[in-house]
């Protein structure tokens, strides 16, 4: 059993020796999230060894598959988001084409169990080391679900920090005024922040699948951006005459889009350059604003990171839309 990241590759690869006269020459792996079947697919083995007594190897690639099933909401509520992971993988001495065909087919070996928790997140590519059931990235109990060991957060304000336990995603919290809180034997630094500007909290999924926080004491910057279709239309009545009054240049289907520009507060050195990065390609954001949670996007699609070596001060610019249109449109 492996918790597994599922917007990364993770492959089922297993093989299967020469058994009671019988060849493995292909597998069907039959997929399950939460106990409903999923997916039942099959392919054709790779077979090396000795002719006729070969063992037959197969991999199949199911984190994209899964990840349709995990979908993560937040309310400003912490809770352990995953999907269990159930299917099991028999070895055929047919190939697909012969059991397709109507060819009768014998399980060769002791079919295979596969048991997985999946959570939302991925690794790098340097984290990878190729293809291969145990060549992905996965989550070990009692890991520190976030990169970042120091946390910027508002003077009396609370939060939480995530980790592993080996079944769920736990989230640690932190008292509004503690300066540092250890997390299994992990320390980390709470920096408090104060600012004339209002603080809002940005809560991003990170590359571990975990609700991260992030919050943005500098200025913020509120826009709208309209979209308007028009046309010219008649106003001339049956007496020839027209009402002043009316619009003769029509507009309709006025779209608009509230835009955010936010800033983090000065920082040292690089502490927060990973959380950033996992903001940027995070796809699901939410700010609490106005004491509601509300679903952003991240709109910025370049960002100079910056070091200790090259920048006096360290603070990010971070652009956002609301992922929703101003006026309501959902029939």
């Amino acid at each position: 059993m492996a918790t597994i990241l599922l917007r990364s590759p993770y492959y089922e690869s297993h093989s299967q020796a020469y058994s009671s006269s019988n060849v493995a020459k292909s597998a069907t792996l039959t997929l399950s999230v939460g106990g409903t079947q999923i997916s039942s697919m099959s392919k054709d083995c790779v077979l090396t060894g000795t002719t006729n007594q070969e063992t037959g190897t197969v991999a199949f690639e199911i984190a994209d598959l899964c990840r349709d099933y995990i979908d993560i909401t937040f309310d400003n509520t912490y809770t352990s988001q995953t999907i269990a992971i159930t299917g099991t993988l028999t070895f055929k001495n047919k190939t697909v084409d012969e059991i397709n065909s109507g060819q009768t087919a014998v399980t060769v070996g002791t079919p295979v169990s596969i048991s997985h928790t999946g959570v939302d997140g991925y690794y790098e590519f340097l984290q990878g080391l190729g293809t291969g059931q145990n060549s992905a990235k996965t989550i070990a109990t009692n890991e520190i679900m976030q990169d970042n060991t120091t946390i910027y957060a508002p003077d009396n304000t609370a939060g939480k920090i995530p980790y592993w336990d080996g079944s769920a995603i736990q989230y640690q919290a932190f008292a509004a005024s503690d300066t540092s809180e250890t997390v299994i034997s992990t320390v980390f630094s709470i920096e408090r922040v104060c600012s004339q500007h209002e603080a809002y909290k940005i809560t991003f999924v990170n590359k571990y699948g975990a609700l991260q926080d992030l919050y943005f004491t500098g200025k913020t910057t509120e826009n709208i951006n309209v979209q308007r279709t028009t046309f010219k239309r008649s106003i001339i009545d049956s007496n020839s005459r027209y009402d002043k009054g009316k619009h003769s240049i029509k507009q309709y289907n006025t779209l608009a889009n509230e835009t955010l520009i936010l800033n983090s507060p000065p920082m040292s050195f690089d502490t927060m350059n990973e959380a950033i990065k996992q903001l940027l390609v995070s796809e699901q954001v939410w700010i609490y604003k106005d004491s509601i949670t509300t679903p952003i996007n991240i709109t910025s699609n370049t960002q100079r990171i910056k070091t200790g070596l090259n920048d006096k001060i360290i603070q990010y610019t971070i652009t956002a839309e609301y992922a929703f249109d101003m006026i309501s449109n959902i029939r």
